[in-house]
């Protein structure tokens, strides 16, 4: 958890409860660059099949239904999406890596696609196997390949592991266009109801929704008196659970336009808000935090 006393009452501290599943030594010390295809939106109705072997049977049905929803994609034509940046980023980094690679392909196909009817599953034995193939038709998020290349933001001091009770902070730069910056927390909890928080601007009224000038550093969460309400802030990592490290990934958002985040903060509804941005007015940047115990 993130926690950040609120404007006018020090006493009072705001939690936010953040992954409850473990995800050991996530030592990511970079932010990425997550490549969503993007421009004028269209939705795109498909047909599509995946296969899995195994012998539990709810288990096997969704790595089919996982494939099923990858082919999906493919078939409306989207090119690029986070899970196949995140392949290349964490292939090769152990099992840990692969469990957040998982993560952020379940999180981006179902933030793209929305189920027409329920999955059709056909399920045969092969040797001490069971063969499942699932079917599904799905309306597809598809977005034309339109991006800036001279927008830019720089994420930098953010570090990748905290221990319970040290500050965290980092500078942000936009770079090509001046910006608004939206940042956001979200658990670790599986699926597409993930808990998060909108870090800035928040809903409490500790920070304005300023414009970030481009190529000016800003220093998060002590920004200027332009940016906030002059108090001191601070934001202190917590560990919630009695299990030796939580985990949360922490994402940056540049915007071109003022675009007001105003839907509850789930994964399923930032992609939403996210992918109805052009690509060429946005950037976005995260990265997975541990914080252990002391």
């Amino acid at each position: 958890m993130w926690v950040c006393p609120p404007p006018g009452n020090p006493e009072y501290v705001k939690q936010y409860k953040l992954m409850p599943k473990q995800i050991k030594h996530i030592l990511l010390a970079f932010f990425v660059v997550l490549a969503f295809s993007a421009g004028a939106q269209q939705t795109r109705t498909v047909v599509a099949t995946g296969d899995a072997y195994g012998k539990d049977v709810d288990v096997t049905r969704a790595d089919a239904l996982q494939k099923a929803k990858q082919n999906a994609l493919l078939e409306a034509g989207v090119k690029e999406t986070i899970s196949s940046m995140a392949s290349i980023i964490f292939s090769g980094e152990g099992t840990d890596m692969k469990h957040v690679q998982n993560e952020l392909a379940i999180i981006e196909l179902d933030g793209r696609m929305t189920m027409k009817s329920e999955p059709e599953y056909t399920t045969e034995v092969v040797g001490d196997l069971l063969h499942v193939t699932a079917k599904i038709y799905a309306a597809v998020l598809v977005e034309d390949e339109t991006v800036d290349p001279a927008f830019g933001l720089k994420v930098e001091g953010m570090r990748s592991v905290y221990r319970d009770g040290e500050r965290m902070e980092f500078t942000i730069t936009p770079y090509g266009n001046d910006s608004y910056i939206r940042i956001f927390w979200f658990d670790g909890t599986p699926g597409m109801q993930q808990e998060g928080a909108l870090m800035y601007p928040d809903a409490g009224g500790r920070y304005k929704d300023a414009v970030f000038v481009e190529g000016k550093e800003y220093l998060f969460p002590k920004l200027p008196e332009t940016h906030s309400n002059g108090r001191p802030t601070r934001v202190t990592m917590r560990k919630e659970s009695g299990t030796a490290v939580e985990n949360c990934v922490v994402w940056v958002v540049a915007l071109k336009n003022k675009v007001p985040y105003d839907v509850p903060c789930t994964y399923s509804e930032f992609l939403k808000w996210l992918h109805s941005i052009p690509a060429a007015e946005r950037v976005v940047r995260y990265q997975p935090v541990t914080i252990i115990g002391n």
